[in-house]
Parts: structure tokens; C-alpha cells; sequence
């Protein structure tokens, strides 16, 4: 934002020129549109960190969510009160006037953190947004962007450098070149672009001619500025003086890159509206990376396959669907790797596999794999189906044997064998066509399996299938293990993965989030949730302080909806903290019943260190 003049005198003039500036670029960016691409996400109470004019908070207030707007500057929330009614608090984001741990959701707004180089004081920003963060909750942090459209014609003419910088200077002295003569302006351009005089000429004057909606809208806006500084203050002078030259423009990398150096951890960066959003949620643990002493050490040990930093981007994306990936997988396991749709589980399987090739990392394979080639030790079945409907299961396992090499009795032996494995041997000489989708992929099994590969790789093999065919998957996974052959077995049913793997790779958005053994995992670092309903009575109480004596992680008080919950680890007593809960409602005159209690487990577990629900098996990218 642009520092005021010095004298006061002009001071007042100077934010009544520049309110309308800064509220068309507040209905622009961080605005309603993108508050409404979160819904489901948030939850009150909600505090918004450089609340402005009270656009974003006069919105949420209209959801029905508790909000609270806090802002540094004594003329933005005098606007506030005038255009919206709504009174926030002043105060320095860098020193909330709140106690820990107070809001579910906390917002920082476009302006406040995107415009600041100094990563020391993003640094304290983001603490205290932090601090006040309750356990369970989620913190947003906006930053400016503009339409792709606009970006490139800005980087044409010299306004946004290759270095991630947004020269507004220049922006502002377009406009004031325009109105002494255009032909100014491509003289301008030319000398911040280096390029020649003439086609920069040309490429203004179809410019103007042809000027994006957007753009029309920009110039109305800082013409409109202009305007009214001329008319109350006499000149537009100040505002030039005020306006600062270079402002940070980043896109998403730059901006996980700034958070985690800051020491935020990031769940994503999503474009939304004129804006990034970078979305943390704060975990039961310190960090929603794998905690050290988890088991797996990455890359390391004597595992069959190894990954070390292992990326990969398609050409689509903005992000990794695979982000420096670090595994390493033991022989005879069956390792697990969970997430939900959209984590980079396939894209990993087809870098193991070769099908794609990596953009960063190396894969290592142990060398009993590697001698003389690896493919004839390596099996991989799709999650889609690879077979031909028009012929018989034994017929599918004849053609696909003769691409491995296989034949005569050997092929026989092994069609015979790998149809007992998935309960097929029934239905060896029925067509395809005619199967169940679970027969389908227990056949899609079978032909990974023809050639006795020493790793196989199954992609989310019980995606929509029938219990009997789960089941016989599930026996046919056990007895591979069984005969020393390794698994690499992807799924998002974290039931499954509890059952059957030795050991797994909890993955979101393509990196780790938690590794190591399913039980310890959970034992370690699960919660188990008490739910208990407060009774209506003359005694509802707004927070719930918790007994310094009560082993307890996290208390959440929803006093609209009159619940209680305590989450603590599975090691701790929940009779015990139960008993305590009731004693201390009972000495405040609190009348509460236990609701439920629910176990920790994987998929808890999962919801608690990523925030994320397990998307549907029918949507998302693989």
C-alpha cells in the first residue's frame, strides 16, 4: 500500500483520493467470489486479518459465521464503518490482540503479506495468524494476481519483470503520460522493454484499439483517481510520490517456497478469482511432514525400490503431481501408498513402472531386480482395465503370456495358477463380456501376475468392486506375500491399507504427510474424539477451560450447536477423561451426556495431518 504524505494537512485528502483505488482492487482480489469457492471449508469463529473497507468481512457476517476484522490502518476502518457498517479492531498483524488458539479460520488478506519483501516480518505475521489458530483450523493466505490476459500484456510492456516483479511506478506513469501525449507512453515502453521505438509503437497502437475488458476497467478506475486528487487536493502530484515503485509479484511455487521458509507448512496454492490462496491447516502434530522416528527412513536401507526426490509435472499443471517424493520400500512387503484421488499415487506408479519418465529425483532398484533387464521382474496393474472383452479369461492370459516370452506348457501351468489364485478357474473359458466388474479385475490381477514378477505394482485394484472379489484380492495379495513377492499397493480406503500392508506412505498432493507402520502410526499419532452434548440449562458456557490434570490434546467448544469434544491419543484412559469432563461440568453447573466415542484410525489419522476428506473414488486427477 502507498505511504500517506508527511504533513497532515494534506493527509485526509490523500485517503479520500485513494479509497476508491484501494476498493476496487479489494472487490477485485481477496473479494466474495473467493470466499464462496471455499464454502464447506470454513468454519466459525473466522478472523480476517487486513479486513479493509469490510468487504470480505460484511460477506461472511452474511453467511452466519462469526467474524471478527482487524486492520492497520485508522482511515481503512473508518471507510469500513461508513460503507459497511462493520467496525474492526486496529491492530498490527504482526501483534494480535487475542489469545491462543481463539479462531477456526483465520484469514490474511491480499495487501498485508504479498506486499512485503522482508521475510523476517512475514515471518512474525504468519506466527501470530498461527497463534490464534485453533487446532483443527485453517489458515488462508491471499495474494494478488492478475488475469492471464493482463499478465501477459504487462510483461510485454514492461510492468511485470521475469524477476517477479510488478513495476506499479511505471503502471501509474502510463496514465500520466497519456494525458500530455500517447505517443509518450510507447517511448516509455520501449525503454523499459529495450526494445525498438517503431514496433513498440505498432504493438501500442493495437493496444489501445483493441484494449481488454479488464484493462478498460483498470484505466476507469486510476483515471477516476486522478480525477478526484486533482478536484480536492488541486494536483495529482502526491499521488506519484506515494505510489511504490516495485511491488513482489509471485506465482505458486514462489509462494509455497515463501511460506515454507517462513515456517508454514502448505497444503496447496489454488488460484481463485483475481487471487492465490495458500491453505495450511494446523495438525494435532507440529508439522504435516513425517515426523521423525516414524520408520521408512526415505531412500535409505535395503529396499527392493527406492525414491530419491522424486517430481514430476504435466504440462497442464502449476504444481508437481509428484513433489520430491522420498520412498523406500522393503522386499516381501506389502507397502501401502494412501491418499486420496488427486494425491500423485498413479503418476508415481507410472514413473516406477517407466510408462513416464521423471522431471527431478532418480528411481533406485535393488539389484536382484536389475540383472539383466528389469522388466521381467516388474508386474503393474492398472486401475483401468486391459483386457479383451470378446475373449475367454484363459484366452486374455495366452495372449498377454506370449508378450512376456511365454509358452507350451509353461503358459498352461501359469494361466492355471494364476486363475486358482483369483478364484477364476471356474470361469476360465466363459468370455469377458460376460463378467461381473469385480471378475473383471480380479482378471486384470491375473495378467499382471502371469509372469511371476518379483514387484508388482496394483493400482487401486478394488475400486468399485463387489465384497467377494475384495475379499479374493485381499487373499490373493497375502498369499504373493507370502512367496517373497513385494506389493506396492495404492488404494484411498484406509480400512484396506490397515488390513493388509506391513508398512505405508501416507501421500497428499504428491508428498509425504506420514510414514510407517499402520499401528504405530496410529498409536503414535491418532486421536481418538469424545463427543459429549451440553443439556440446555442456565449455564452455557463460551469456552470450556480444560484441568491442567486431564492428559487432554484439544478441546472444541461449538457453543451454538451445544457440543463438546476432546480428542486425545489412544494410549490415554477415555473412561478416565470422560469421568474428569463430568466432574468438572458437574462442579460448574454444566449438564452434559457422552454422545459418542470414536476411535482413532487410519483414516482419522489422515483427516487430522492433511485437513483433507478422502475426495470421491469418481472425481479428481489421478
Amino acid at each position: 500500500m502507498p505511504k500517506p504524505p508527511a504533513t497532515s494537512a494534506s493527509h485526509s485528502n490523500w485517503w479520500s483520493t485513494w479509497a476508491p483505488y484501494w476498493g476496487a482492487l479489494e472487490d477485485r482480489h481477496f473479494c466474495p467470489a473467493a470466499i464462496d469457492g471455499l464454502t464447506g471449508s470454513i468454519q466459525a469463529p473466522v478472523l480476517v486479518i487486513g479486513s479493509g473497507q469490510g468487504l470480505v468481512v460484511e460477506h461472511l457476517r452474511a453467511l452466519d459465521l462469526e467474524t471478527v476484522g482487524v486492520d492497520l490502518s485508522r482511515e481503512m476502518t473508518a471507510l469500513a464503518r461508513r460503507r459497511r457498517r462493520h467496525h474492526p479492531l486496529r491492530a498490527e498483524g504482526g501483534a494480535l490482540p487475542f489469545g491462543d488458539r481463539l479462531f477456526k479460520t483465520v484469514f490474511i488478506a491480499s495487501g498485508v503479506v504479498d506486499y512485503i519483501t522482508d521475510r523476517s516480518a512475514i515471518r512474525q505475521i504468519v506466527g501470530e495468524a498461527r497463534r490464534v489458530l485453533s487446532l483443527f483450523g485453517q489458515l488462508f493466505i491471499a495474494f494478488y494476481r492478475l488475469e492471464p490476459a493482463i499478465h501477459q500484456i504487462y510483461q510485454k510492456i514492461g510492468l511485470v519483470t521475469d524477476q517477479g516483479e510488478y513495476r506499479l511506478g511505471r503502471l501509474f506513469e502510463l496514465f500520466k503520460l497519456l494525458e500530455q501525449n500517447p505517443l509518450l507512453c510507447a517511448r516509455a515502453v520501449a525503454r523499459w522493454t529495450h526494445r525498438a521505438y517503431l514496433p513498440t509503437l505498432a504493438y501500442w497502437t493495437k493496444l489501445g484499439l483493441t484494449l481488454p475488458t479488464q484493462l478498460k476497467a483498470e484505466h476507469q478506475t486510476i483515471k477516476q483517481v486522478f480525477e478526484r486528487a486533482k478536484r480536492e487536493c488541486g494536483s495529482n502530484a502526491h499521488l506519484f510520490d506515494s505510489v511504490p515503485p516495485v511491488l513482489p509479484y509471485r506465482d505458486e511455487a514462489q509462494i509455497a517456497q515463501l511460506l515454507e521458509d517462513s515456517g508454514l507448512p502448505i497444503g496447496e496454492v489454488h488460484q481463485s478469482g483475481d487471487c492465490y490462496l495458500a491453505r495450511h491447516y494446523r495438525s494435532s502434530l507440529p508439522r504435516s511432514r513425517p515426523p521423525q522416528g516414524t520408520g521408512l527412513a526415505a531412500a535409505e536401507g535395503n529396499g527392493i525400490v527406492r525414491t530419491v526426490e522424486l517430481c514430476k509435472r504435466y504440462q497442464s499443471s502449476e504444481r508437481n503431481a509428484v513433489d520430491h517424493l522420498n520412498l523406500s520400500i522393503e522386499p516381501g512387503t506389502v507397502f501401502g501408498l494412501l491418499g486420496p484421488n488427486g494425491a500423485g499415487k498413479t503418476t508415481t506408479l507410472s514413473l516406477l513402472c517407466g510408462l513416464l519418465q521423471p522431471d527431478q529425483g532418480e528411481i533406485r532398484f535393488a539389484p536382484i531386480l536389475t540383472p539383466p533387464r528389469i522388466k521381467p521382474h516388474l508386474g503393474y496393474v492398472p486401475q483401468e482395465l486391459a483386457l479383451y472383452p470378446h475373449l475367454t479369461a484363459r484366452q486374455n492370459l495366452a495372449f498377454f503370456g506370449s508378450l512376456q516370452g511365454m509358452s507350451g506348457r509353461l503358459l498352461q501351468d501359469r494361466t492355471t495358477d494364476v486363475l486358482t489364485l483369483v478364484g477364476l478357474a471356474s470361469r476360465a473359458d466363459d468370455r469377458v463380456s460376460k463378467y461381473s466388474g469385480g471378475m473383471k479385475r480380479r482378471l486384470n490381477l491375473a495378467v499382471g501376475l502371469l509372469h511371476r514378477p518379483k514387484l508388482i505394482l496394483l493400482d487401486e485394484p478394488t475400486v468399485g468392486i463387489d465384497p467377494q472379489s475384495r475379499n479374493c484380492i485381499f487373499d490373493a495379495i497375502r498369499s504373493l506375500r507370502r512367496d517373497g513377492v513385494t506389493v506396492l499397493y495404492t488404494t484411498h480406503y484406509m480400512e484396506e491399507a490397515a488390513k493388509l500392508c506391513d508398512s505405508v506412505s501416507i501421500i497428499d498432493r504428491g508428498r509425504v504427510v506420514l510414514q510407517g507402520i499402520p499401528a504405530d502410526l496410529v498409536a503414535n499419532y491418532g486421536l481418538t474424539k469424545i463427543d459429549f452434548q451440553l443439556l440446555p440449562g442456565p449455564r452455557q458456557p463460551k469456552r470450556w477451560p480444560p484441568p491442567a490434570d486431564v492428559p487432554h490434546v484439544h478441546w472444541d467448544l461449538e457453543s451454538g450447536m451445544g457440543r463438546l469434544s476432546v480428542y486425545v491419543r489412544p494410549t490415554v484412559d477415555a473412561e478416565d477423561v470422560i469421568h474428569q469432563v463430568r466432574a468438572q461440568a458437574g462442579a460448574q453447573q454444566i449438564d452434559l451426556t457422552l454422545r459418542r466415542v470414536v476411535q482413532a484410525d487410519l483414516e482419522s489419522l489422515f483427516l487430522d495431518v492433511t485437513g483433507n476428506q478422502l475426495r470421491d473414488p469418481t472425481t479428481g486427477l489421478k
